[in-house]
């Protein structure tokens, strides 16, 4: 189990079953669940992210960055973000628990995440992977 606990952290699982610990309070968190041996990566396990009290699929919205995914507790703010999510399915997650015992796959979660624009000039880009929701805010 990894839990970063109160504040900003990096977890990195490895090989075999990890399941990361996240709910409010625990800040911004970066999960990278890949692993790599010499140029290739290996199979990590059945990774799973258990959301902690309080934390239900409707306490949350999820976000596009680039090649991460993010889940953003809307009440603090909060972020997880799962590095380089959408490269493959090497770098995700197997499941999302939430508090109430509600879960979804990877493939779910990849399904919510919605692209946002800032104040700037942005350029969005949907995947062809997946229904896109690209939202170009003020800029």
């Amino acid at each position: 189990m990894l839990d970063g606990g109160y504040g900003d952290d990096y977890l990195e699982g490895g090989q075999g079953d990890d399941t990361y610990i996240y709910g409010k309070g625990s800040g911004n968190d970066i999960i990278n669940n890949v692993v790599i041996v010499g140029y290739e990566s290996v199979n990590h396990g059945y990774d799973t992210v258990q959301l902690k009290e309080g934390i239900t699929i409707d306490s949350v919205e999820w976000l596009a960055d680039e090649e991460n995914l993010i889940l953003r507790i809307k009440e603090t703010g909060e972020t997880l973000t799962f590095n380089q999510w959408f490269t493959g399915e090497d770098y995700q997650i197997a499941k999302i628990v939430f508090a109430d015992g509600s879960e979804i796959t990877a493939e779910q979660a990849t399904r919510l995440a919605s692209v946002r624009g800032t104040e700037e000039s942005d350029i969005l880009f949907g995947g062809s992977d997946h229904d896109s929701q690209l939202f170009g805010e003020v800029g």
